[in-house]
């Protein structure tokens, strides 16, 4: 989920005060054992589990039962909140892989359900934000750039995709 989609969901406006900005803490994370998929017909990913994968993304803290409630509504009944394992990726160490990883931590993600929805290719965060982003929201407001981190996480090292996941 894009940082303007998610400030849009949970508060409202894809530009939201400073104040609302702070009590959400961002950090670059990636879920092993998914993958994130195109969904027919729709601009929107679907997540499902799937070995030798891996989608990179944020894992988000400071959303309230509001926060959450919104989520859920936006997410709608083709998705089911799961609870997984992400791993942090800021201030994280190199592995033997070249990976960069640290904390193992427990979050919430939003699987989807009905893999006959699902198409093989995988979705790009890069394409929708390039393509599709206009049609979700007011492309003109800028965010507080606190999903830019992921730049430094490169296609090479991980899959090019983006998921907010709640801690």
């Amino acid at each position: 989920m894009s940082p303007q989609v998610l400030y849009r969901v949970i508060f409202g406006f894809a530009k939201p005060t400073k104040a609302k900005q702070d009590q959400l803490i961002i950090v670059p994370a990636i879920l092993h054992s998914y993958c994130r998929h195109k969904v027919r017909m729709c601009d929107y990913p679907g997540i499902i589990p799937q070995e030798g994968k891996s989608v990179l993304g944020v894992y988000v803290t400071g959303l309230d039962d509001q926060n959450i409630w919104r989520l859920d509504i936006f997410e709608g009944y083709q998705y089911r909140r799961d609870k997984v394992k992400v791993k942090l990726l800021e201030g994280a160490h190199s592995t033997e892989n070249g990976r960069i990883e640290g904390q193992e931590v427990e979050a919430e993600t939003y699987v989807f359900l009905d893999k006959d929805d699902l198409m093989d290719e995988e979705w790009s965060y890069d394409e929708f934000v390039k393509e599709k982003i206009h049609r979700w929201v007011d492309t003109s407001e800028e965010y507080d750039g606190k999903f830019a981190g992921l730049a430094k996480y490169t296609e090479s090292q991980y899959q090019p995709n983006e998921i907010a996941y709640r801690g």
